[in-house]
């Protein structure tokens, strides 16, 4: 490494990643259709003929069919054009299966995508914030020894999940943000003139523009980033207003704004031995019961709702020639809500019938259950503030068991003061 290049642990380093994953509309198309990866394909916000295309492949692309077409036009170009639609749950779930991924070489990572259960279709914004992220490159200089080795430790990554990306490493939020978006090659700037350079070139349409805005700065023959940067500030904000005022204002001081990472939130989990172990149903959702309750607790305490549950269930089966006789043996379930809920009951009657219906080859010895968590509506988050203990419920209880065995079954002891 040449000496006058700064590490990433240096004061005048680059402290700032990019990270812009390709065509992640493309992406969820084809692991729902593998088969469609030799033929013509699409994304689109909806299956009607109004629908909207979001991305295209590259064969699609030739034969005219861009984003922004309608179904039915799309069609009309190429009859045997594959669509499938994708929808906003979908770009959230592929945010946070590459946000897992990132945070494995940085800690601090901001997803663009924020919000999460956003109603509607989505958006081509949406499309490529989906697959957008920001990461902390400053004080990385021990694992890495420079930027270009975080760049590539990030692009290792996501190759070995079959993701590529542009990984740009540099000092300016949006200047870096507009070269990861442009494509290509990823690339590292050690020098922030050289940075601001290369996104000075860039088309207008990589930044996210009103469309309507863009195009009345175009007519003026403003067609790049640069060409943005040195318009006077206050004669912009006064003929286009504030929706291109505030990016010459970023891209003027957008180097002095932080990320803003998302805390990285394990999913809940609980764990309990069975003493002694046991392979009967009832005794089994018993033990498994507390479990759900933490699980759900701790997965509301995130704000979020179980989607699903995990269970692991180790068991002690008979073996001949085994140590002692026995041999240990995993079994592994996954009960799915339709509904994502926090409602600790409804898990636990669906864990009950499946553990019925389940014929174990031994005895169980430690239950595990991990929670799937979603994005959990206000009126589900309000069942963590009611009691754990009903009294009401607890006296009818009693009362139900006194008249099926006589007066006299329920009694209750009453402390005295008296010399042993």
């Amino acid at each position: 490494m040449a000496e006058d290049r700064a590490t990433l642990a240096g004061s005048a380093a680059p402290c700032l990643a990019c990270v812009a994953v390709r065509a992640p509309g493309l992406v969820l198309v084809r692991r729902r259709r593998p088969d469609w990866s030799a033929l013509p394909h699409a994304a689109a916000d909806h299956l009607a003929p109004t629908g909207t295309i979001l991305d295209a492949c590259p064969r699609a692309r030739r034969a005219g069919v861009v984003p922004g077409l309608t179904l039915a036009a799309a069609r009309a170009r190429l009859p045997e054009l594959r669509i499938e639609a994708i929808s906003m749950e979908d770009l959230h779930r592929f945010s946070a299966e590459v946000f897992r991924i990132l945070v494995r070489a940085a800690p601090f990572v901001e997803p663009l995508l924020h919000a999460e259960g956003d109603a509607g279709r989505p958006s081509f914004d949406a499309l490529a914030d989906a697959g957008t992220f920001f990461l902390d490159a400053s004080g990385l200089g021990t694992l890495y020894g420079d930027a270009e080795g975080l760049r590539h430790r990030i692009e290792t990554i996501l190759a070995e999940t079959g993701l590529a990306a542009t990984v740009v490493v540099g000092f300016h939020r949006l200047r870096i943000y507009a070269l990861a978006r442009h494509g290509g090659r990823g690339r590292v700037f050690y020098d922030p003139t050289d940075e601001a350079r290369c996104a000075d070139r860039l088309p207008l349409a990589i930044l996210p523009l009103d469309p309507k805005i863009r195009g009345r700065l175009e007519r003026l023959g403003l067609r790049t980033v640069g060409d943005l940067a040195r318009l006077p500030a206050a004669e912009l904000r006064t003929r286009f207003g504030r929706g291109a005022s505030r990016f010459h204002e970023r891209l003027h001081r957008d180097g002095m704004v932080p990320i803003a990472p998302r805390p990285v939130r394990e999913p809940a989990r609980a764990a309990a031995d069975v003493e002694p172990p046991d392979d009967h149903a009832e005794r089994l959702t018993f033990v498994c019961r507390g479990l759900i309750d933490a699980v759900c607790r701790a997965t509301g305490r995130q704000l979020r709702a179980v989607a699903a549950v995990r269970i692991r269930l180790t068991l002690d089966v008979p073996a001949e020639g085994a140590v002692f006789g026995i041999r240990r043996r995993t079994v592994r379930l996954r009960i799915a809500l339709s509904r994502p809920t926090l409602d600790a009951s409804i898990l636990a009657d669906l864990l009950r019938l499946r553990l019925a219906a389940l014929a174990l080859p031994g005895r169980v010895e430690r239950v595990e259950i991990v929670a799937e968590p979603a994005p959990a509506e206000a009126g589900q988050l309000a069942l963590l503030d009611q009691p754990a203990r009903d009294p009401e419920a607890a006296r009818a209880a009693l009362a139900r068991l006194e008249a099926a065995f006589g007066p006299g079954t329920v009694t209750f002891a009453r402390l005295r003061a008296e010399a042993l």
